[in-house]
């Protein structure tokens, strides 16, 4: 016969092994609950709703590239012909000022030009004198631009693209912000960053403004101090930022240096 004194422990040692029970069913409840979901193979996953995952950069640009005049494909396809041929122009104007500015009058620099789409930026340095290699993830506009121009150019992603080759100057223009997965933004920041020489330039497009804006499901511009601290964590700086001044347009080309470079 069990007495009272000999239940207590037995009650004690009941209770402490439920609350042990209950504790560890709650603990993986919570841990269950905590697990992304993953679809099972084969099944349709909505992804209307997120910009990231239903929007794919490349077989955007590839179609558009397809569907698109030369001109808007890779410029403002809310502007007509004629006003994307002026903002071309204003744009390669510009950029040439910016690349003398920074580099002399020295017309052997080499220069990657990412995104280069169907090659026009590329062409039109070319002519300038220096030696430009185009990358771009549409085949339809490197496939364009081989046929038109001729010359180096690749088939690339941004963020998975490797440089045989250190460059004077890597420019990557009005693209940066159609990269809407933050991830893929920085690694394709850092890379292209990676492939100049120490006393090159990286020349990149954005607005930069005090706040993250977004519009539609393709476009993502990212702050000021979003791109000062990425740029300074690659250990470079932000030499200078002057608007493109066409339009409404807020875009301008953004000018960035190696710190000990840049300080001379």
């Amino acid at each position: 016969m069990i007495t009272d004194f000999q239940k207590q422990p037995l009650l004690a040692n009941t209770n402490m092994y439920l609350l042990d029970y209950f504790s560890t069913w709650h603990i993986l409840t919570i841990f269950v609950l905590l697990l992304p979901i993953t679809p099972l193979p084969g099944a349709q996953v909505d992804t209307s709703n997120n910009p990231v995952m239903s929007f794919n950069v490349n077989r955007y640009w590839d179609t558009r590239h397809k569907t698109s005049t030369t001109l808007q494909s890779g410029g403002d396809k809310g502007l007509s012909e004629e006003e994307n041929k002026a903002f071309y122009f204003i744009r390669i104007g510009r950029l040439l000022e910016i690349i003398r500015a920074i580099h002399g009058e020295n017309h052997h620099l080499s220069i990657l030009d990412a995104g280069c789409g169907k090659g026009l930026f590329t062409n039109a340095l070319r002519q300038c004198g220096y030696h430009v290699v185009g990358i771009d993830s549409s085949p339809t506009a490197i496939e364009y631009a081989l046929e038109e121009f001729g010359g180096e150019f690749l088939v690339e992603d941004l963020t998975s693209y490797r440089h045989y080759q250190l460059f004077d100057v890597v420019i990557c223009i009005d693209v940066l912000f159609h990269l809407v997965d933050d991830e893929q933004w920085r690694h394709a920041f850092c890379n292209l960053a990676s492939a100049c020489k120490s006393s090159g330039s990286f020349i990149f497009t954005d607005s930069l403004e005090q706040e993250r804006r977004e519009q539609g499901d393709y476009i993502v511009h990212r702050s000021r101090e979003d791109y000062e601290q990425l740029i300074a964590g690659n250990g470079l700086r932000l030499r200078d930022f002057s608007g493109y001044k066409f339009g409404c347009n807020l875009n301008g080309f953004a000018v960035v240096t190696s710190v000990v470079w840049g300080e001379k």
